[in-house]
């Protein structure tokens, strides 16, 4: 494995995923402070080990980079060794050959405090920020999923739904043993031995504001017990799912989430080939982890209905808090 050589150093960082990958994150010139708040954002540390990907920022217009070919990493000189993606003002080149991406932002950024404020152009560079990452797992068998993450006893749930399913709601309302580590978005990686985990990712919706201060536990991660897909019932209960529709919701999620982040983005056969691998990560996904329509009479309903789902093995609540229905 090779990188492209580059001639300014910078503060690196490591984002380590279950997968058996680990990312160098680093921002070259004016977008040093950039990764530095990613890095922040996403809880991660200062490169300690070998990376097996590395993912460089960088501003168009600034020398940063030692080869004359690749000197502003723009489409025009970028060759046949770049695949080249627009997203929203950003570009970011995939290499071809090495496990190495590198995402260009605007040089006009950094002179015009309307885009500094812009609500969509700050989501679309944290969404390019870790569109690398997910391609990567992807790869490697991975989903990318639009819902939460809660943990007990070691054992991940994941709830999903579309906007205003009431994940956010739901997790407001933890309680007992359970521990909340995202409440929007969350990677599924296949792990070497064909296990799939699960990371907890920012919602980058609460990254809006310039005083916010919250940070997501990425590298983090734990094994998928069970797929909970919400549905507002007047009875709290929860209904398992076989894994023909378990991978029918999953993949209706994973095609609408395709949509609001890659059409447009990847054309013929790159996004073919994207919407395949997409199918074929829900089917081998939905035939390991059971699947389970969660019934959600209130927020904290849902909360006790999980912790009777044998799957999860949650240890038991006292006697005599309320339960919810857990049927077959």
């Amino acid at each position: 494995m090779q990188f492209i050589s580059l001639s300014v150093s910078a503060r690196v960082y490591n984002l380590p995923l279950a997968d058996g990958t680990t990312w160098s994150i680093r921002g070259l010139g004016s977008t040093g402070a950039w990764v530095g708040y990613l890095a922040r954002l996403m809880s991660l540390a200062e490169a300690g080990g070998p990376p097996t990907h590395r993912l460089t920022f960088v501003r168009a217009g600034e020398d940063c980079v030692a080869r004359p070919d690749t000197a502003e990493f723009l489409p025009v000189q970028a060759g046949d060794a770049w695949e080249t993606v627009y997203y929203l003002g950003s570009c970011t080149l995939y290499h071809r050959q090495a496990p190495e991406a590198v995402c260009q932002l605007p040089p006009w950024e950094a002179t015009r405090p309307d885009w500094s404020r812009d609500e969509r152009w700050i989501r679309a560079k944290h969404v390019a920020a870790v569109e690398p990452v997910y391609r990567a797992a992807e790869a490697l068998g991975g989903l990318r999923c639009h819902g939460a993450l809660a943990e007990c006893a070691g054992v991940g749930a994941m709830l999903l739904g579309p906007s205003g399913a009431g994940k956010s709601t739901i997790c407001r309302a933890a309680h007992g043993p359970w521990r909340v580590l995202c409440d929007d978005e969350c990677l599924i990686v296949r792990t070497p031995d064909a296990a799939y985990r699960a990371h907890p990712f920012p919602t980058w919706s609460n990254c809006l504001a310039p005083s916010h201060n919250a940070s997501w536990p990425v590298p983090s991660h734990v094994p998928v017990g069970g797929l909970f897909f919400l549905e507002q019932q007047p009875r709290p209960g929860c209904r398992a799912l076989t894994p023909e529709r378990t991978a029918a919701l999953l993949g209706s999620l994973s095609l609408a989430a395709f949509g609001r982040r890659r059409w447009g983005v990847l054309r013929g056969p790159a996004c073919r080939r994207a919407l395949t691998e997409m199918a074929a990560n829900v089917c081998h996904i939905a035939a390991a982890v059971p699947g389970f329509v969660l019934g959600v009479g209130t927020p904290e309903d849902a909360w006790v209905t999980l912790s009777e789902v044998p799957a999860l093995q949650v240890p038991r609540l006292s006697a005599g808090r309320q339960r919810g229905h857990v049927g077959a």
